[in-house]
């Protein structure tokens, strides 16, 4: 199945969306083609945002963020569009959720056990 294929079948407005990957597995090619077809109002979260979260804030993909950090390329410090969404609503605000690391991953576990 093709990405452009399985974001139609598989991510709808207003979803739940997790990300996987790390460091150069990140899942850009998910991201890019959720933009693409101009998803809105995800709720998206993944271990560690990362730029990804924060091409998907500049799109205006999401409304809602599940991480545990959002930096932008140059590494730690504030990521460029979730600054902007977070104090001006630019292209719209957020929730933005930072938890820990190990808080999202036990969060992770208890959804798999039920």
């Amino acid at each position: 199945m093709s990405m452009k294929g399985a974001v139609q079948k598989y991510v709808h407005d207003d979803e739940l969306v997790f990300f996987g990957g790390f460091g150069n597995g990140m899942t850009f090619s998910a991201a890019h083609e959720i933009i693409r077809q101009k998803k809105r109002n995800l709720k998206v979260t993944k271990c560690g945002g990362g730029i990804l979260f924060d091409q998907l804030i500049g799109a205006g993909v999401t409304n809602h963020i599940i991480t545990s950090h959002t930096w932008n390329a140059q590494g730690p410090q504030p990521a460029y569009n979730l600054r902007r969404s977070m104090e001006e609503g630019i292209p719209q605000k957020i929730i933005y959720n930072e938890q820990s690391l190990f808080m999202i991953n036990m969060s992770f576990f208890a959804g798999y056990m039920g």
